[in-house]
């Protein structure tokens, strides 16, 4: 990989390696009782399995209820427009449960960015550049124009705070880094690469970190755990993406300027030996696990998966320069027989746009056999945002 002040490129990927390989960073699958905490939960609502009757032998036991694996997806239509789509898993995982066209206007080949609000007022907050160039956002949290020019072409990115709301990352149109949400309006001070688009991720403890490529084609953060320049290059023009371990914080996933995936953070740092489609962005994903996941379009033209819930070639066609999305989550189901008890697992869907630019998906608990086609006609060269509960 050539670092900044390099003369020269030290990385010389240029293929995926054998389906089923392990990337650097693959640990072991683990429960850990902070996310059997939070799965629990978050099951309020939930359809119950079974209820077993108390008996002369001694008291019920507990109720087992199903986690519920709803997921949305928030993308720009082929007519320029902002559309949902939701699904959800379990027996027929996939199912579409409703498709929406908000008539929200978008700028032409930006994607939106899409997170889950737990408190308050749940349901799914969307972030996008309005087709005024300005900043817009969407859901239960309020619909407007938050009239902040951004820079053409670029997209923004949402995350639901750990103590409630939301906070904004975007490319401003003077081509800094800002903020906007809850936590206030900030310029970071910062200056963005002009054709890439920064990540943000909430921090356990309250406060945001954000993850960008800078002017000088390096990846750098800025946020309550850190700020600054990592010193490494990056494609110029893609995207980085970044995610919050339990523990608080980051770990990042990005196109080196070799084109190969690289990773920087605590559980993973270099080269993870994947060469990836030229231009693209990969996306990560923090599951029910002690690990990430990432997604991203290999060379090969494929969509690829790497992390702790494996490593494969999905054999899925995409979209030259189509980037995917992933999310990950718990997924809570019964055990069989008279008196179920809560299991839990690892799970993940990604989105991604087909040769045909049509928007699909799949899922990682199905074998990635239910992956495939919705449909629906994306805007060439977008991404379609996924989110899960």
């Amino acid at each position: 990989m050539l670092r900044i002040g390099s003369s020269k490129t030290t990385d010389t990927t240029t293929s995926a390696p054998a389906q089923g390989a392990r990337g650097v960073g693959y640990l072991p699958r683990r429960v850990r009782s902070a996310r059997v905490a939070a799965a629990v939960a978050a099951v309020a609502g939930a359809a119950v399995v079974a209820a077993p009757q108390a008996s002369a032998a001694g008291p019920a036991p507990a109720v087992c209820v199903a986690f519920p694996s709803t997921y949305e997806i928030a993308f720009q239509a082929n007519t320029g427009t902002l559309w949902t789509t939701s699904f959800g898993g379990g027996p027929t995982p996939g199912t579409t449960t409703g498709t929406t066209n908000l008539g929200l206007g978008m700028w032409p080949g930006t994607s939106p960015s899409v997170t889950y609000i737990r408190l308050g007022s749940p349901g799914h907050q969307i972030a996008f550049q309005g087709s005024n160039g300005s900043l817009w956002t969407t859901g239960p949290l309020g619909t407007g124009d938050l009239r902040l020019g951004m820079m053409p072409g670029t997209s923004p990115s949402i995350a639901a705070l750990s103590g409630g709301g939301y906070q904004i990352a975007f490319q401003a149109n003077t081509g800094q880094l800002w903020t906007v949400g809850s936590d206030g309006t900030t310029d970071l001070g910062v200056s963005m690469d002009p054709k890439s688009s920064p990540d943000i991720t909430p921090e356990p403890g309250g406060g945001y970190e954000v993850a960008y490529q800078d002017s000088t084609h390096s990846l750098a953060v800025a946020g309550t755990w850190s700020t600054a320049s990592l010193h490494m290059a990056m494609w110029n023009g893609t995207s980085p993406s970044i995610v919050t371990p339990d523990g608080g914080g980051y770990q990042i996933a990005f196109e080196a300027n070799t084109s190969a995936l690289w990773a920087a953070g605590a559980l993973a740092n270099g080269n993870l030996g994947f060469g990836m489609m030229p231009g693209t962005s990969p996306s990560i994903t923090f599951p029910f696990s002690t690990s990430f996941q990432i997604a991203f379009q290999a060379n090969t033209g494929t969509l690829w998966v790497t992390g702790v819930l494996g490593t494969a070639d999905t054999h899925l066609a995409m979209w030259g320069s189509n980037s995917p999305s992933i999310a990950g989550t718990a997924k809570m189901e019964c055990s069989l027989g008279p008196n179920p008890i809560p299991l839990f697992r690892s799970d993940y869907f990604f989105s991604y746009v087909s040769p045909t630019d049509a928007l699909s998906l799949g899922e990682a608990d199905a074998g990635l056999a239910n992956a495939g086609s919705l449909g629906l006609g994306m805007w060439p060269g977008t991404t379609g945002a996924i989110a899960s509960p």
